[in-house]
């Protein structure tokens, strides 16, 4: 999104045309709970705990806005 939050999903089912559905995923059918788990990870490495601000000091450091 526009504040470099992670936006990526796993969702059940179709994620539909990349053009309506950027950000998602197809899941695996019966695999409900290992998407959501690859879901959370992406957030957590990416998000603030864990990557999040070495990804905005790089973005900061590079002009990246």
């Amino acid at each position: 999104d526009d504040e470099w939050r992670p936006q990526l999903r796993v969702i059940k089912g179709s994620a539909g045309p990349p053009q309506e559905s950027p950000y998602q995923v197809d899941g695996i059918s019966g695999a409900t709970l290992t998407g959501n788990g690859v879901t959370r990870a992406l957030h957590f490495w990416l998000g603030d705990e864990v990557l999040g601000p070495y990804l905005a000091r790089y973005r900061a450091e590079r002009g990246i806005p």
